[in-house]
């Protein structure tokens, strides 16, 4: 994933600032337990989001793209105020993935939201850490 280019092309859209704070997430990730006799599979899913996505930062919106599962943009999906965006933890699933889970809270009731990092694990943790200190500084 060239994140020196879909940068470029978030910026020229407006959906990223100059700090460039953006990953790709997975809206589902699995994770497997072997035990003696069987494997036992869990999916985490989120419904209504993107299967792959670009997540990027821009002021108090965390901007959700479309993306190509290997990273390209593809089009815009919508954003999420991160001032409703709460930190609960950061699990390590399968050795391979860094969900990052948060609560959201809306007028309708609140949901949870995974950033689910396959790639480029430092980005993903330089865009939490700034919802997070985002939010702390929010409510001092």
């Amino acid at each position: 994933m060239n994140y020196k280019k879909i940068g470029q092309e978030l910026l020229e859209r407006g959906y990223i600032d100059n700090r460039f704070l953006m990953c790709h997430s997975n809206a589902n990730v699995a994770t497997a337990k072997d035990y003696v006799l069987f494997t036992k599979v869990t999916t985490y899913t989120q419904k209504n989001l993107p299967r792959f996505m670009i997540l990027s930062l821009k002021d108090d919106k965390l901007h959700i793209s479309y993306a190509k599962m290997f990273g390209g943009f593809k089009d815009y999906y919508g954003y999420i105020d991160i001032n409703s965006l709460k930190y609960i933890d950061t699990e390590i699933i399968n050795s391979a993935t860094d969900m990052h889970l948060f609560t959201c809270e809306t007028e309708n009731g609140n949901f949870d939201f995974q950033i689910n990092v396959t790639q480029k694990k430092k980005e993903g943790r330089r865009l939490v850490d700034a919802i997070i200190n985002h939010n702390k500084k929010i409510n001092i």
